[in-house]
């Protein structure tokens, strides 16, 4: 049993793995204390060994009570990994997006993938069928996009995502959305096409909490993983424990 923890830019999510396979998910919507710890090791306990992958700077915080429990692997982009780093500035690639390249290329070993993951931000990560992974692109997300919109205005309201997203907005709220939404999909379907007619082989993966607002409007071929940091980490540790 393994205990795998992605510390994002909003949520805190702790997944339990028995080998390959994700038994259990939890969303915490802050950066939990100590006890909060102890009761998730003794609620889904024992776990032989623990991963964290954080995009902030606190998870110093997890780490001393983690390891008081189990050996702990914290990834960066000095951790040994099974694909190879050609990105120009590794020290500033997210651990998320390493992890996600990881897992599309465990996935796909023998293909060109390109993992678009729609969270806080909208990354997308390329790593060719030799397992380089060369970099890739990072636009605001979906809520981002609507904040700044707000915050950078006199008048346009802050408004919440809507599952139906017109085309032709007919009032200031259905404007925002489509401007939002529907540009955001027209910039995926050019950015997709561009990586396909350099890369025949590609395989394309749609991940993060708001994939829903895209999968059926892209009218391509895509593969859903909803937990792709998740799997990535849970494979970066089962490859650091080998070594």
């Amino acid at each position: 049993m393994k205990l795998i923890i992605d510390l994002g830019n909003t949520l805190t999510k702790f997944y339990v793995f028995n080998k390959k396979s994700c038994l259990n998910s939890i969303v915490h919507e802050a950066i939990p204390d100590s006890s909060y710890i102890k009761d998730l090791f003794h609620s889904h306990g024992p776990f032989e060994s623990a991963v964290i992958a954080s995009v902030v700077n606190q998870h110093h915080i997890l780490n001393d009570t983690i390891q008081q429990h189990c050996p702990l692997l914290t990834v960066d982009h000095t951790t040994p990994l099974p694909i190879s780093i050609r990105y120009l500035t590794p020290s500033s690639l997210g651990v998320d997006r390493i992890a996600a390249a990881v897992a599309g290329h465990t996935h796909f070993p023998d293909n060109n993938v390109l993992i678009i993951d729609t969270g806080s931000c909208i990354t997308y990560d390329f790593i060719t069928n030799n397992g380089e992974y060369l970099g890739g692109a990072i636009a605001p997300g979906l809520n981002m996009q609507l904040k700044a919109l707000h915050n950078f205005t006199a008048h346009l309201p802050l408004i919440t995502l809507a599952p139906d997203t017109p085309l032709t907005g007919r009032s200031t709220e259905e404007a925002i959305l489509s401007g939002t939404v529907n540009h955001t999909i027209a910039a995926m379907q050019h950015t997709i096409s561009y990586y396909r007619n350099k890369y025949k082989d590609l395989k394309i993966i749609l991940s993060g909490g708001d994939r829903i607002f895209f999968d059926k409007q892209l009218k391509i071929s895509i593969f859903a993983f909803p937990n792709i940091v998740a799997t990535g980490l849970n494979e970066i540790l089962d490859f650091n424990e080998k070594l």
